[in-house]
C-alpha cells in the first residue's frame, strides 16, 4: 500500500493526540516499519517542517495577569467616578425648612463642570470596555444595555436642564434626554463591536 507522505504525516499527527482510531495506529505501525525511511516513526519528525522555538521571557504570565487586573480596576474606577461626577450637580443640603442648597440650581457652573467630567469618564468607560472585550476579557455589553447606560446617563441633563433655564415642561426635556440616551447607546454598542 502506497499513502503519500503528507497524508502520513497527517495521521501522525492524529496518533501522536491520541485521535487516532486502532485501525490507523496499525497503519501507522506497519507503514513505519516496513518504509522508515519515507514514513518515519510516529512520535518523530514527520514531513511538515517544525516551529522554530520562540522564548518565552521569564514572567510573562505574572506580567499580563497584573496588566489585565490593572485594566479591569482601571474600568471599575472610571465607572465609580463617572457615576460620582453625574451625579454630584444632584447634591443637596437641607434643614427643617427644607432644602437649602442644590448645587444645579446654586452653583450651575460647577454642576456643568462636573456634568461634563462624567461624560469624558463615561466615554472612556466605553473605550476601556471595548478594549477589554477585544481581549475577550469580558463578554461584549449588548445593544440593549448600552442603550440603557446611555439613557441612565443623559436622563441627569434632562433635570439639569428644567434647573438652568427652569423649564416648565418636563417631557420634553426627557425626550431630549431618551432621544440623546439612546443614539449614545447604539453609538457605543457599535465602537464595541468594532
Amino acid at each position: 500500500m502506497n499513502i503519500e507522505p503528507e497524508v502520513y504525516s497527517d495521521l501522525v499527527g492524529l496518533h501522536d493526540a491520541g485521535l487516532a482510531s486502532p485501525a490507523t495506529e496499525r497503519l501507522i505501525q506497519r507503514l513505519s516499519t516496513e518504509r522508515p525511511d519515507l514514513y518515519p516513526l510516529a512520535g518523530e519528525s514527520v514531513t511538515s517542517p517544525s516551529m522554530p522555538a520562540i522564548p518565552v521571557p521569564g514572567g510573562l504570565a505574572e506580567r499580563s495577569l497584573a496588566a489585565t487586573q490593572t485594566l479591569l480596576a482601571r474600568r471599575s474606577t472610571v465607572m465609580g467616578l463617572a457615576i460620582f461626577c453625574m451625579l454630584l450637580p444632584f447634591s443637596i443640603a437641607g434643614n427643617s425648612r427644607g432644602v437649602t442648597f442644590l448645587l444645579a440650581r446654586d452653583w450651575p457652573v460647577v454642576a456643568g463642570m462636573f456634568y461634563l467630567a462624567g461624560l469624558i469618564l463615561w466615554a472612556a468607560f466605553v473605550r476601556l470596555s471595548a478594549r477589554l472585550s477585544g481581549l475577550s476579557l469580558i463578554k461584549p455589553g449588548s445593544a440593549a444595555g448600552w442603550i440603557g447606560l446611555g439613557i441612565a446617563v443623559f436622563m441627569p441633563s434632562a433635570l439639569m436642564v428644567q434647573i438652568w433655564f427652569d423649564h416648565r415642561d418636563p417631557v420634553t426635556s426627557f425626550v431630549a434626554a431618551m432621544v440623546t440616551g439612546l443614539c449614545a447607546g447604539v453609538l457605543a454598542s457599535r465602537y464595541q463591536a468594532s
